[in-house]
């Protein structure tokens, strides 16, 4: 069958959209919106090297501002580096498409992507390394999110192969001193249950407490490895989360019945979309 990587491209277009609107949006609604992308300007109109699927962003300015833009084709990934003013193409012809990228104030880079594509550098390295998991490099198979804390010895990596229904996908803690060496046999692997399927995204907040989402609309929790489920939503895929605290977190999917949830003290509740509407 073929990979339904159509909802999952415009699920994260809707998340990006999403986060640009609440970082950018007017801070009372009840005041006439303004134009929030006054400050925005196109960078590359007509992208020629396929898709770009996700951005990160140390979040500093200046000359120690770094952006990171990672995505490709089917047989080739790209990633485009941002220091200062300064803009670096990065082609990985013997990669496969890059669907989410990470990194963290020590200055370590992981970007994720099809074929169980892992690439990884730090900033002081000329180029990134592309490696294909073994376990994972089927032509349907993807690693759609990584996750690590600044200064720990492990990253998480989710994934899985849509045209497999629920099967389980990759929930994996791998140490990064086995980047260079063998990945999936040092990796701490978790299966969740029967009708785990997909996982899309995983992130924590401290690193204490991590989550992860995916099919069915199943929103997981783990401390100290232990992991269980905490929402279900039954409406397709989630697809994104991101938030400030484990009491003020976004998740974002569907597949033709988009939805935004949001949890706070009291946990998960739909804030946005259902039946009939798309994210």
């Amino acid at each position: 069958m073929a990979r339904d990587t159509s909802s999952l491209s415009s699920c994260l277009t809707g998340l990006l959209l999403l986060l640009l609107v609440t970082c950018c949006g007017p801070a009372d609604p009840a005041k006439k919106t303004t134009d929030w992308l006054a400050q925005w300007s196109v960078l590359v109109d007509g992208h020629s090297a396929g898709a770009i699927n996700s951005a990160w962003s140390n979040g500093k300015t200046g000359a120690d501002r770094e952006w990171l833009l990672v995505g490709g084709t089917a047989t080739s990934a790209v990633i485009f580096e941002l220091r200062g003013e300064n803009w670096k193409r990065h082609d990985l012809p013997n990669a496969s498409m890059l669907w989410w990228v990470h990194g963290d104030s020590s200055g370590r880079r992981v970007a994720v992507g099809d074929r169980g594509q892992l690439v990884h550098w730090k900033t002081q390295d000329s180029e990134p390394k592309a490696i294909s998991i073994a376990e994972l490099a089927t032509a349907t198979t993807a690693l759609y999110g990584t996750w690590f804390q600044a200064g720990d010895p492990h990253l998480w990596l989710v994934g899985g192969t849509p045209s497999d229904g629920l099967q389980p996908g990759p929930l994996w803690k791998v140490p990064f001193a086995a980047l260079d060496a063998d990945i999936a046999q040092q990796a701490k692997k978790f299966a969740l249950d029967g009708s785990q399927g997909v996982l899309s995204k995983i992130w924590s907040a401290d690193g204490e407490r991590l989550w992860a989402v995916g099919d069915d609309g199943k929103i997981w929790t783990a401390q100290d490895d232990k992991w269980s489920l905490e929402g279900t939503f039954g409406v397709g895929r989630m697809v994104g989360i991101h938030g400030r605290s484990a009491d003020d977190i976004v998740a974002v999917g569907g597949s033709g019945e988009g939805v935004v949830v949001r949890r706070d003290s009291n946990g998960w509740k739909l804030v946005s979309g259902g039946s009939g509407s798309f994210v």
